[in-house]
């Protein structure tokens, strides 16, 4: 993909789709991201990080990161009583889960909401929905991987607000201590190199102890999932809600 070194994240994203839609990113996909994973994982993934932990009657839902909408779409057929609310820095993907969902999004089940540059523009909009202590599970998968903890920690802490009492968080993040990962580190060397830390599609790499020691910090219980793709897949229980200023 062809990209620039000066973009921020969302254009990174935003130049990815339309490539995709002119027939120049992965040619053949039938949805932007494809590529990550196949029907099977997304399917595994599904039902270990969201169906297993989150009961049917679950109502309101947060994703980041949703991509083309794959998760999205399981989780507005599986729970008949869901409401979706989907964040993502980039608009492309914004719009074209809109476009592909759109029966639910008519319906009122689903919204989009772009990411702003104010660190609690989630926490914000969902305490203008006045859903703060009400979400049933926040959660996200492919997205994190490329995000930097100084920025997941305010998804993190947003997810300590919005959720219930034992609701769930569901996400998965780079793993470097997983010999997939470390392979991926090497190999990603040549093309992030010359971007020096400026918006790419780089993975920001965590460790099963970091995301540990942190959501234990914020109240959670936190459970490893065995690896599917090689990525720290975990679902962490809200079980002691710290107050934090932040």
């Amino acid at each position: 993909m062809a990209t620039t070194i000066d973009r921020d994240h969302g254009e990174v994203w935003d130049v990815y789709v339309r490539e995709w839609r002119e027939g120049r990113a992965t040619p053949g996909l039938k949805n932007p991201g494809d590529h990550w994973g196949t029907p099977k994982t997304w399917k595994e993934f599904f039902y270990h990080l969201i169906r297993q932990p989150v009961p049917i009657d679950a109502e309101r839902f947060v994703e980041i990161g949703q991509g083309s909408g794959k998760y999205t779409e399981m989780i507005l057929e599986a729970y008949p009583n869901s409401h979706v609310v989907c964040y993502d820095v980039s608009k492309e993907f914004l719009a074209h889960t809109r476009s592909r969902l759109s029966e639910y999004a008519n319906k009122g089940r689903l919204d989009t909401v772009q990411i702003g540059n104010d660190y609690r523009s989630i926490y914000k909009d969902l305490e203008r929905r006045e859903w703060l202590r009400e979400v049933d599970c926040f959660c996200s998968f492919d997205a994190m991987v490329h995000v930097d903890m100084q920025y997941l920690i305010a998804y993190y802490l947003t997810a300590m607000e919005a959720l219930k009492d034992n609701g769930i968080l569901s996400m998965t993040v780079a793993d470097i201590t997983s010999d997939k990962g470390f392979a991926h580190l090497l190999s990603d060397l040549p093309h992030v190199f010359p971007f020096e830390g400026r918006s790419c599609m780089q993975f920001r790499w965590q460790s099963p102890e970091i995301v540990k020691s942190v959501l234990t910090r914020l109240g959670f219980n936190v459970e490893f999932m065995p690896p599917l793709c090689g990525d720290i897949e975990f679902v962490a229980k809200l079980v002691n809600r710290q107050k934090i200023d932040w």
